[in-house]
């Protein structure tokens, strides 16, 4: 059995886009131009986007904005990124 991969790959992006335009993506990264790259990239495919840049006001905004994904710059100045995900997933509690 042979599947035309061409049609698939289609199919599939078609899904993932009508999925993103549900979507709610914060994305916390202290390089701004990479940051602001990838929320274009992410709101031409309809996604609403969020750039945080530090670990200051995290929580509040991200309990303002209330993203469905969380994108996370694990190696962050300040802060840990893998302390700020525990962080806002105990004032999402």
């Amino acid at each position: 059995m042979s599947y035309n991969t061409d049609k698939l790959r289609y199919k599939d992006l078609k899904t993932l886009e009508a999925s993103l335009k549900q979507v709610k993506i914060m994305i916390i990264d202290d390089d701004k131009d990479f940051c602001e790259l990838l929320s274009k990239s992410l709101q031409k495919k309809g996604a609403q986007t969020y750039c945080q840049f530090d670990s200051l006001s995290l929580t509040k905004n991200a309990n303002d904005f209330d993203p469905n994904v969380v994108l996370l710059d694990v190696m962050l100045p300040d802060k840990s990124g893998i302390e700020l995900l525990s962080d806002i997933r105990r004032t999402k509690q």
